[in-house]
């Protein structure tokens, strides 16, 4: 039987009788060697910034299909949220750190809002939304809202 790889480390000789720790390593190894190494060598290219984005976009909905153990298929907004909140833990359900007196912030509307912006301007348009601007900052992420209304922008 001819091996191939279900990895870049590893073949399907890894996953015959596999325990839990060799699933692990096989799924650690695809996604440090598939999509995140892959992804910081498009940083290093010039103007790779937009690929690498797409790249890393698929990110939290693997992590969601990982964590639920099901197919993301049809539930790509909901998987994307829930893989979104497990990358990004510390973020509540309403952030409490802002301006006082400006509107309080809905997490749900925020992980919407890059849903549409990146994931899905990237995935179906192969580019990302008007609202989305890609820079050397030194946040890795910033979400910019008009303090009136609570829009973001």
């Amino acid at each position: 039987m001819a091996l191939t790889n279900v990895s870049p480390r590893f073949t399907t000789d890894k996953l015959e009788n596999a325990s839990i720790d060799d699933k692990l390593d096989v799924f650690e190894d695809q996604t440090q060697g598939w999509i995140l190494s892959q992804a910081e060598k498009l940083l290093d290219s010039p103007d790779g910034n937009l690929a690498s984005l797409m790249v890393t976009c698929s990110y939290f909905e693997m992590i969601a299909a990982f964590l639920t153990g099901e197919e993301t298929e049809k539930k790509s907004k909901d998987s994307f949220r829930h893989g979104f909140l497990h990358v990004f833990r510390h973020i509540g359900p309403i952030d409490t750190q802002r301006t006082p007196g400006s509107p309080l912030i809905d997490v749900d509307k925020v992980i919407d809002w890059f849903y549409k912006q990146l994931r899905c301007g990237l995935f179906h348009e192969a580019m990302i939304g008007g609202q989305v601007v890609i820079g050397t900052y030194q946040a890795a992420i910033a979400v910019i809202r008009n303090e009136g209304s609570g829009e973001f922008c």
